[in-house]
């Protein structure tokens, strides 16, 4: 990981697939840390984890972004066209229901 700022790093360059280059932000705050993105390097994963934080803090996190109402989402990675998505507010709430779902599964 770089250090970009006192309390931001950036992950290495990630390549997924084809023609899609991807970094991670991790940013490191007294009331919790925070992933933009994710990231596939152990060494990486392994710097957030001494860093702090838990899956029930994520799980907080995305129940606050449940209650927004995007009409657009942006990936930070993306293939094809268009990296962004039109979404109803249904169908965002699904979604983080779901990941809300993935990640107490896996505590």
């Amino acid at each position: 990981m770089v250090q970009i700022y006192d309390h931001l790093w950036q992950t290495k360059l990630e390549i997924p697939f084809g023609g899609v280059h991807t970094h991670a932000c991790f940013l490191t705050c007294s009331s919790g840390n925070v992933l933009i993105y994710n990231t596939s390097h152990e060494d990486d994963i392994q710097h957030v984890a001494e860093a702090g934080g838990s899956i029930e803090d994520l799980i907080e996190s995305l129940k606050i972004y449940r209650e927004l109402n995007p009409d657009v989402v942006i990936s930070s990675a993306s293939a094809g066209e268009t990296s962004l998505v039109e979404v109803t507010q249904d169908q965002w709430r699904v979604d983080i229901d779901n990941k809300i779902q993935e990640l107490k599964q896996s505590e």
